[in-house]
């Protein structure tokens, strides 16, 4: 390499041709695990809210939801983590 020169661009992992198209099937993914991502985290807060914050009369939101927010937490976490395997960080 040539000192001062251009910096060769990175290779991506992904196969795909062009760059608008990579685009969009990185988004198919980063999308909907970002909204896997958020609703873990809403339906973990809630829930934990629910057990500190006890209303009278009403029963505390049940732990099952507490493991429904953790698995759509991990499920979103997955997803980017083959989203940036496969395309990369942009």
């Amino acid at each position: 390499m040539v000192r001062g020169g251009p910096s060769p661009t990175p290779e991506r992992a992904c196969g795909v041709g062009s760059e608008p198209v990579r685009e969009v099937l990185s988004s198919l993914i980063g999308v909907p695990a970002a909204i896997l991502l958020a609703a873990g985290l809403g339906i973990v807060g809630v829930t934990l809210v629910s057990r500190v914050r006890r209303s009278a009369g009403r029963p505390p939101i049940r732990w099952a939801h507490l493991a429904l927010g953790v698995g759509f937490c991990g499920a979103g976490m997955l997803l980017l983590e083959l989203q940036v395997s496969v395309f990369g960080v942009h």
